[in-house]
């Protein structure tokens, strides 16, 4: 048998070289392949999770709860933007009712002996402390309900990654940032009856909230993923773990919190 040769037609069609003398271009291995999911930058993850966040929270006043969870599915980083602004708020919003409220306090004491209105009775090292430490707590809390939403994933058959659980409770919990927001403006403003007016407003609305956010975890969670079996007696047995669990890093914190309620006067007394 003879070799083939190029006059025979038996050699296989080479693909197109390019003209002498040019550079072949790079391949690129960063560009996504068909079918793949494009990955936003890393830098822009934060920025797409505050956009998320805002979206969530239209959908959620809107009532287009599962378009919120759709979103917050299919963004990374939203946990992080919610935990980090809901921490801040929810600290901010304790320290300043607690230095307001220790005016009040204070000027009561100080007008039966003809003294003036205190404002804000609180030292700055006392404010921070507080708002440090819900901050931690509230960082404790929020973990220990994502574990909680995580194992019922787990217990139902239906398991999911942990960030899918942090998603969810961040969505729920999402109607709690804008309220904390107007609650801090409101607690700047003077007066005593005021600040009282506004206390129980606020106690209201949190607890009213939280409710809801409650209820909407409990749809967050069928909505992820279609369970064989109901899983609400997991979800409930979950809830009341961490319920305890919540209790008992409420009850240690308050003996701290107490201290620095006490201490708040800033050596005024």
């Amino acid at each position: 048998m003879s070799n083939p040769t190029p006059d025979d037609g038996s050699v296989p069609p080479q693909p197109p070289q390019p003209p002498a003398g040019s550079v072949p271009p790079p391949q690129d291995f960063t560009a996504p392949q068909p079918g793949e999911p494009q990955q936003p930058g890393g830098p822009n993850k934060i920025l797409t999770g505050l956009s998320d966040q805002v979206g969530i929270i239209t959908r959620l006043a809107k009532n287009q709860t599962l378009e919120a969870f759709q979103i917050a599915s299919r963004s990374p980083l939203l946990w992080v933007v919610t935990l980090v602004i809901g921490a801040l708020l929810t600290g901010a919003l304790l320290a300043t009712t607690l230095g307001r409220a220790s005016g009040v306090a204070v000027s009561s004491i100080a007008s039966a002996f003809g003294g003036g209105t205190v404002y804000f009775g609180m030292t700055a090292g006392a404010w921070f402390s507080v708002l440090f430490t819900t901050i931690i707590v509230l960082a404790i809390v929020v973990a220990l309900r994502a574990v909680a939403l995580h194992l019922t994933f787990q217990t139902g058959g239906k398991p999911q990654s942990f960030r899918e659980s942090l998603s969810v409770v961040a969505t729920a919990y999402s109607l709690h940032l804008p309220v904390m927001a107007v609650m801090l403006l409101l607690v700047l403003i003077p007066g005593r009856s005021w600040l009282m007016i506004v206390g129980i407003l606020g106690m209201f609305l949190w607890g009213l909230l939280t409710l809801v956010a409650e209820l909407l975890i409990y749809v967050g969670l069928n909505r992820t993923t279609g369970f064989v079996k109901s899983p609400f007696r997991n979800h409930i047995i979950a809830t009341a773990i961490w319920m305890i669990a919540v209790a008992i890093v409420y009850f240690l914190v308050s003996l701290i919190m107490g201290d620095l309620a006490t201490g708040s006067l800033g050596g005024m007394l």
